[in-house]
């Protein structure tokens, strides 16, 4: 057992973590990529009801992914 934050971690707890940061940013990743595509996809197209630009509302899947990536790596030690 290691300290971690001031507190003791198995190895096994430890690696899960790892893991399970690993899917998370693979995950990030390809919601970055195939948010992309889907802002690019929208970039001149307009909602017909108040002529509002649809890149605007397909932007939020790369931001999400991008703040995902960001601050991922990121811990709290309380």
């Amino acid at each position: 057992m290691r300290s971690m934050c001031g507190r003791t971690v198995a190895a096994s707890e430890a690696a899960v973590r790892i893991v399970a940061r690993l899917g998370i940013l693979a995950m990030a990743l390809v919601f970055l990529w195939a948010g992309i595509e889907f802002t690019r996809f929208a970039w001149n197209r307009n909602l017909g009801v108040g002529r509002l630009a649809l890149w605007l509302i397909h932007v939020a899947w790369p931001v999400a992914a991008f703040t995902w990536i960001v601050f991922g790596g990121r811990t709290d030690c309380r």
